[in-house]
């Protein structure tokens, strides 16, 4: 399916070792990629032709190799502590069967990119969605059903300049449909009795704030039971108010009134 890439991926687990845990590489691996990231970094300064074509080769690079490293090297031997230093973004469900890796990206001056890595587990290994074209997952946090099926809440920026910033929080679920198995949309965003989607999102002016802290973002309660989005006015500029999604144990439902003021520090799927 053309929202899913999917990588097949062996690997050797030591006895009562989770698929997934905080630390992945040992320290040559991720001496490797750190050195790739820098580098990122340093053409990201830089405003040439020339310079922006090698961050494009770079970025692929880096890629590719996290990709490699991961399939080949996913293990408890050592923590992302100097690449989390550097600006990667890992996250990781409750369950350790989803987990997210996502890195910002200077395509061109103002326009921001992110690229990333989904990892998650079904039946038959370990596959991988890739996001390469500006949209990518930065958090990941899971929540189960009363009917048993874990629910991953993917929390994702699209590409963005100081005139617009898009962000999406996007249901998911790991099961077999049209005779494959992997990581599908699940419609459980309801906003009337018949109306369903699989993900909310919404678009700001980040010209119109002065302090970072103001920026809205969508929250997760703790308990995992509400969901609230920034409510955005045409001029795109956020008053403060918020919809807010109630979890029933099988769906989120719009609370009638949309004028919630979320509360503060009650958030969760941000990235770790």
């Amino acid at each position: 399916m053309k929202y899913l890439l999917s990588v097949f991926i062996f690997i050797l687990l030591s006895s009562g070792t989770p698929v997934f845990a905080q630390g992945c590489f040992d320290d040559a691996t991720e001496n490797e990629l750190l050195n790739y990231f820098k580098e990122m970094h340093r053409l990201q300064n830089s405003t040439s032709q020339e310079s922006q074509d090698s961050l494009y080769i770079m970025n692929n690079k880096f890629y590719h190799f996290l990709s490699y490293a991961v399939e080949r090297n996913y293990t408890i031997v050592d923590d992302l502590n100097k690449l989390l230093y550097e600006g990667l973004d890992y996250s990781i469900s409750d369950d350790h069967n989803c987990a997210v890796f996502s890195w910002e990206i200077y395509s061109f001056i103002g326009m921001h990119f992110r690229c990333g890595l989904v990892f998650y587990k079904t039946s038959d290994g370990i596959h991988s969605s890739k996001y390469l074209d500006g949209y990518a997952p930065y958090s990941v946090s899971s929540m189960l059903t009363k009917g048993g099926k874990t629910i991953y809440l993917l929390f994702g920026e699209d590409a963005y300049n100081l005139k617009g910033r898009f962000k999406r929080v996007s249901a998911n679920v790991i099961e077999t449909r049209y005779g494959e198995e992997g990581l599908m949309p699940a419609s459980i965003f309801y906003d009337s009795k018949n109306d369903s989607i699989s993900y909310k999102e919404y678009k700001y002016d980040l010209a119109s704030y002065t302090k970072p802290v103001e920026v809205p973002d969508i929250l997760f309660s703790k308990n995992r039971k509400k969901l609230s989005v920034p409510v955005i006015a045409e001029n795109g500029y956020f008053a403060g108010n918020y919809n807010t999604y109630n979890f029933d144990g099988y769906k989120f439902v719009l609370e009638k009134t949309n004028t919630n003021k979320a509360a503060k520090g009650n958030i969760d799927g941000k990235a770790n």
